[in-house]
């Protein structure tokens, strides 16, 4: 008889285990889902992805989490896109409450989190095509070692090919500033602020990062092969 009751206490304890993994799992599933969908709408990302670490036993029940990654692709950081963005957290807590009932995604407290902003040669041109005016237009190309802007532009009635080659520096207020190192005009180097003044619209890149559900600043970045990412903290 207290064998019985042994193992009558054993499967109801198996049980209890197997119904809360499964409740947690699932529950995370629908948050993860449902953070998901707000942040395609607040950011304007096309496509959003959210993994949760909730702390054991009641942090998915509280919203507190120990770890929590977003990606986002496409996302629109003011007047540029970002090929993606990622977002890594810990020792999270969300306003849960708020994120059910439809609201935005905020955070109760946050104790680290780190962004990497990824933007492509394609997001770039696409930003500095509207600087294009008659006779003047600038293509990005990007490596580990320079910056480059190669186009024509019209002075005294002619079109000349130049190229700027440079590197990226970060700015007060989330804005990155190309910093010219090296200016070749028509085949003949000289000197790069011959050219600042008229360049000066594709020389400061300002990102709105107001969507991204946690406040970011600029820290870092790095030039990579086919475009720049960009490291951001918190405040």
């Amino acid at each position: 008889m207290r064998r019985y009751s042994l193992n009558r206490y054993l499967v109801l304890g198996v049980g209890a285990v197997l119904l809360y993994s499964v409740l947690l799992y699932s529950g995370t599933i629908y948050l993860q889902e449902q953070m998901a969908e707000g942040l395609v709408q607040s950011t304007g990302a096309a496509i959003a992805v959210v993994e949760l670490r909730p702390k054991l036993p009641l942090g998915l029940l509280s919203g507190s989490f120990s770890e929590v990654k977003i990606e986002l692709g496409q996302a629109l950081l003011g007047s540029i896109g970002a090929e993606q963005v990622v977002l890594a957290g810990r020792e999270v807590d969300i306003a849960l409450l708020r994120l059910i009932r439809g609201g935005p995604l905020t955070f109760d407290r946050l104790d680290q989190v780190e962004a990497r902003l990824d933007l492509s040669e394609e997001n770039l041109n696409a930003y500095f095509e509207r600087f294009s005016i008659a006779g003047r237009f600038f293509r990005v190309t990007c490596n580990t070692d320079t910056f480059q802007l190669s186009g024509v532009i019209p002075i005294l009635g002619r079109r000349l090919e130049v190229s700027l080659h440079g590197t990226l520096a970060v700015l007060p207020e989330n804005r990155l500033r190309v910093i010219p190192l090296r200016l070749v005009m028509q085949n003949a180097e000289m000197p790069p602020v011959l050219l600042e003044e008229l360049l000066q619209d594709y020389l400061i890149i300002p990102l709105d990062l107001t969507s991204l559900p946690v406040p970011l600043e600029l820290s870092e970045v790095l030039l990579a092969e086919g475009g720049v990412s960009v490291i951001a903290h918190t405040r």
